[in-house]
């Protein structure tokens, strides 16, 4: 008769520690969200983001604790902060067993809208007397606070503004009629930027 040499010398079937689903990287804000399912997990330990500015040199960007075991669809979720980074960043996940053996998965790419978002401010005349005039360029559309501080740290002035895309003036004069002389410092913030100067009142 026939003999099953596969049987004697592979007797055991292979188990996939994890079966993992989708894997998908999106920009939020300054952050890329990284979201992922598992089909199915057995002795899993952790997942290891691992992130590259050129596809090639991977470094760790942190790690989410696993399931363990499950039989059950599992998602997670990681957060990491990609403010400074430009053009584009690869993404790929580490799985990491009990036993410390590990897989790694596909490759997903965020592509950076590069300046896109960016601002850029002029603030005129420096030092002052009564008035300020902010020129803010923006690359969207976007609310921003314009906050100034005294030398405690204190703020003095609080004010909303929106932005457009493209060049904004702003001027600030009733403000500061009430500031006493001395050195403040003006921050233009949004969600994706924060600007910071020393300013003089004379």
């Amino acid at each position: 008769g026939l003999t099953d040499l596969a049987s004697n010398f592979f007797p055991y079937s292979i188990i996939i520690p994890v079966k993992l689903g989708s894997f998908e990287v999106n920009k939020s804000g300054s952050n890329a969200v990284l979201n992922w399912i598992t089909h199915m997990e057995s002795n899993s330990s952790h997942f290891e983001v691992e992130r590259s500015t050129d596809g090639v040199n991977f470094i760790s960007a942190g790690t989410v604790k696993a399931a363990g075991s499950s039989n059950d669809i599992r998602t997670y979720r990681f957060v990491d902060p990609v403010a400074g980074f430009s053009s584009i960043i690869y993404y790929r996940l580490r799985t990491v067993d009990m036993d410390a053996t590990s897989s790694i998965s596909k490759i997903v790419v965020l592509k950076l809208e590069k300046n896109k978002q960016d601002i850029k401010v002029r603030i005129y005349p420096n030092p002052f007397t009564n008035d300020l005039k902010l020129q803010i360029f923006s690359g969207k559309e976007t609310a921003a606070t314009v906050r100034i501080s005294n030398a405690l740290g204190q703020p003095v002035v609080d004010r909303k503004i929106n932005l457009q895309s493209g060049e904004n003036t702003i001027a600030l004069s009733a403000e500061l009629s009430s500031l006493d002389k001395g050195i403040y410092s003006i921050q233009i913030i949004t969600q994706d930027h924060r600007f910071t100067e020393k300013i003089i009142k004379q």
